[in-house]
């Protein structure tokens, strides 16, 4: 440009497209303005460039690529949480069945709970389960089944001590809040549950489960 070099230089990405004409503004030291556009081969980059989908121009062939790439994300992650569902309708299915044969065909109570419980566990992934029961003196309190899916481990005998000696009322711990809700209730990390009593003993000494 008059004899004069220019370089384009990005910190994050050098292969960038010159877009339109360069115009150089009457300053000194000379000042150029350009527009340029990136190229881009996956939706993440835009991110390292530290620039959104609303940067580019409409009709820009790298905004109209972007675009197709998001769709085809969402798509396949709508896909992936569709296939995950049914996966798990499949074996909550597969479950219910197993559990209304063994009750069908189980005549004693512990038997069932143990029966139940093991299939619960093993369908689910689950590395604990435990079956409380009505007491016999007042069906509303729940008391320790001393059924249990359990670990050998310290932490996991002081977690079953624990849990063997409480009962629960309804409105009372995370049990009672199923008891009074009557629905199944999920929580994702005891840590942060406040209504659920028993996650001292499975605390390690960094308070880490």
């Amino acid at each position: 440009l008059r004899g004069e070099l220019l370089v384009l230089v990005h910190p994050t990405n050098t292969d960038l497209r010159l877009r339109g004409p360069v115009v150089r503004l009457q300053t000194s030291p000379p000042t150029y303005l350009f527009a340029v556009t990136p190229a881009i081969s996956a939706i993440e980059q835009i991110d390292a460039l530290n620039v959104e989908l609303r940067d580019f121009p409409i009709g820009d062939p790298i905004f109209d690529f972007l675009l197709h790439l998001q769709t085809q994300r969402k798509a396949r992650e709508a896909a992936e949480a569709a296939r995950q569902e049914f996966e798990w309708e499949n074996q909550v299915s597969k479950l219910l069945h197993k559990i209304t044969l063994t009750t069908q065909y189980e005549t004693d109570s512990r038997r069932v709970y143990n029966s139940v419980l093991t299939e619960i566990c093993h369908t689910l992934g689950l590395e604990v389960g435990h079956v409380f029961i009505p007491t016999r003196e007042d069906p509303s309190v729940f008391e320790s089944s001393k059924i249990w899916v359990l670990p050998q481990t310290a932490c996991g005998e002081a977690f079953q001590n624990q849990s063997e000696s409480l009962r629960f009322r309804p409105g009372m711990g995370l049990i009672g809040a199923a008891l009074q809700s009557r629905r199944t209730i999920i929580v994702r990390d005891v840590k942060q549950c406040e209504i659920f009593i028993r996650s001292s003993p499975l605390l390690n000494q960094d308070g880490v489960l």
